[in-house]
């Protein structure tokens, strides 16, 4: 799984980095709107995360211009915006989870598997002669005749 940190702060980005590459998840990192839209017109993640408070381009902005071509893709704001007001004019820009800084990284995990749960593509069912496979529930059945 693809992760994309959007955040101009060093020490918050590597104490992301760090857990959720031990956790087995790919990281990338940007730190303006700049480095992001670079990022994303390379290549897909599987969450982003994005700080509002951003150098020129607020993450706010970001989130919109993200919108507007991707719809999918969650994006999770970690922001130190605390206010009632502030968390939903993110959600209403299209963001699926607000988490305010300060926060524990275990939290951060269980709403990052939160989204990858709501999101996953519904798989089709593996067909091999006799044998099929179903993805979503993990089953094997044998045809018998």
């Amino acid at each position: 799984m693809k992760i994309l940190i959007v955040e101009d702060q060093w020490g918050i980005i590597n104490f992301i980095k760090k857990g959720l590459t031990e956790e087995g998840f790919v990281v990338d990192y940007a730190q303006n709107h700049l480095e992001a839209e670079a990022h994303l017109s390379k290549k897909s993640f599987d969450i982003i995360l994005l700080d509002w408070m951003l150098p020129k381009v607020s993450g706010l902005e970001i989130c919109k211009t993200i919108r507007l071509t991707d719809k999918k893709t969650p994006i999770i704001f970690l922001t130190a915006k605390d206010t009632l007001q502030d968390t939903i004019e993110g959600l209403t820009a299209g963001a699926n989870d607000y988490i305010k800084k300060p926060f524990q990284f275990s939290e951060l995990l269980a709403r990052i598997h939160v989204q990858l749960r709501n999101t996953k593509v519904e798989e089709q069912l593996l067909i091999y002669q006799d044998i099929s496979v179903d993805p979503n529930t993990q089953s094997v059945k044998k045809t018998i005749n």
